[in-house]
């Protein structure tokens, strides 16, 4: 069976800021509304990654985890850059 997305491919930058952005525009609308948006795609992106740390065939250890809250960090800023590009092109296309 071929999966669309494996722990492998969501270890990576680009599976997983595609993963954050199409998961979030699923469930933004059933967040509190005192939870700030941004905060949840950091969240989000930072339970991806830590996914695909545990689950993938490399093992690492425990002090691996900084680097992941790090790398979520910029995973969210992509998953939120693309969503903007695509929203000001929509927007600018009614012009």
């Amino acid at each position: 069976m071929q999966l669309e997305y494996t722990w492998a491919s969501l270890g990576t930058t680009a599976g997983c800021s595609a993963a954050v952005l199409l998961v979030t525009q699923y469930v933004k609308d059933y967040l509190p509304r005192w939870l700030p948006t941004r905060l949840a795609v950091w969240g989000q992106a930072f339970l991806f990654l830590a996914g695909a740390w545990f689950f993938g065939e490399e093992r690492h250890a425990l002090s691996d985890l900084p680097l992941l809250a790090v790398n979520s960090v910029t995973i969210a800023l992509a998953a939120m850059g693309a969503y903007e590009t695509a929203l000001k092109e929509k927007t600018q296309g009614k012009g």
